[in-house]
């Protein structure tokens, strides 16, 4: 993401939080393009086993891109003013002027009433994606609270509060039938429920440190989760006979056990692998696409719905056409948030 996501600036670089940075652009990419496979082919299918296969490798993206904001956001005091001016209001631009461009592939008439003005300007449209902007402006309000969470050092409490409340009373009332996002015992909207996420980047990468032991007990504790998600996600969606999406909620507890597992494997052995050891050229390489992050992932759900109009790859083999459409995908997007990020006012909307 750009800066308004946390992105460090080029002083004392982190290069490893912007390869993971990249790697969510990625995922997140993968996932939208394994889904129709997922929610449109045969349950027990091949190409549905490819699809969870996918998708349970990637359902740390989202928890990723908030813990890496938490990261580099809570670790500096910004004033009210500033947060408003330089990270609210142009968060605000920014989802609101992609809500005006995710409404054209489906807006077929003129607008003339208000409340069609009121939804284009303040409803996603095709852009369901979205959704993370509007959590990410909610965190963003309430930052200067979780500053003074943290610097009075009761981050362990707030993330124990988050962990039973969010995560653990979330994941114990299990359902009779697939649909698991409508019986949440205890229910706080969306950008409440992922500060968890925003305060344990920082907590990780600041206020912990661990031993080369307790690293390993948590890397083996993320694969296990990874193989829990996805063996999981087959066996009720076999038995139950519906697509159930379950272990792929964001803040499943498997999930959260895989996005810290992975968090802290970059934080410190990917860290101390490429510490002053990149060339100049590939930090450039790393920063730029870091930095294209937010608008490959503002673009690609744009250019997924263009190529569905040109291509049902529905008819093709998932094991093949899943990773050429992400990889063309990417590209595209990448190419056109590269070019708007060169272009006055327009820039905006990308970085």
């Amino acid at each position: 993401m750009s800066e308004i996501a946390g992105i460090p600036k080029q002083v004392n670089r982190d290069y490893s939080m912007d390869i993971l940075r990249i790697m969510a652009s990625l995922a997140v990419v993968l996932i939208h393009v394994s889904a129709r496979y997922f929610l449109f082919s045969e349950i027990n299918s091949f190409n549905w086993k490819i699809s969870n296969l996918f998708l349970s490798c990637t359902r740390w993206c989202v928890p990723i891109f908030f813990m890496l904001s938490g990261c580099f956001l809570l670790d500096k005091k910004i004033s009210i003013k500033i947060l408003w001016k330089k990270y609210v209001l142009r968060l605000l631009i920014i989802l609101i002027s992609w809500n005006v461009i995710y409404h054209f592939p489906r807006h077929k008439s003129i607008i003339f009433s208000i409340s069609d003005i009121i939804n284009l300007f303040f409803s996603p449209g095709a852009g369901f994606h979205l959704w993370f902007l509007y959590s990410l402006i909610g965190i963003y309000i309430v930052i200067p609270f979780l500053h003074k969470i943290v610097q009075c050092g009761l981050s362990r409490y707030l993330l124990l509060l988050w962990f039973l409340t969010c995560v653990f009373l979330r994941n114990i009332n299990f359902p009779n039938g697939c649909d698991l996002f409508t019986s949440n015992i205890i229910h706080f909207p969306f950008c409440i429920e992922y500060i968890g996420y925003f305060v344990l980047g920082y907590f990780l990468n600041k206020e912990i440190s661990l031993s080369i032991n307790q690293r390993k007990l948590i890397y083996s504790i993320g694969c296990v989760s990874l193989i829990v998600i996805m063996v999981g996600t087959y066996v009720l969606c076999r038995f139950t006979g519906n697509r159930s999406e379950y272990f792929y909620d964001y803040l499943n507890i498997f999930n959260v056990l895989v996005s810290i597992a992975l968090f802290v494997f970059f934080r410190y052995d990917v860290h101390v692998c490429y510490k002053g050891r990149l060339s100049v050229k590939m930090k450039k390489l790393i920063s730029l696409l870091s930095f294209s992050s937010l608008g490959v992932y503002l673009i690609h759900v744009y250019v997924l719905i263009i190529i569905s109009k040109f291509i049902t790859y529905l008819s093709f083999g998932a094991l093949y056409a899943i990773p050429i459409i992400w990889l063309t995908t990417i590209v595209i997007s990448f190419t056109i948030s590269f070019i708007m990020s060169k272009i006055p006012y327009v820039r905006i909307l990308v970085k």
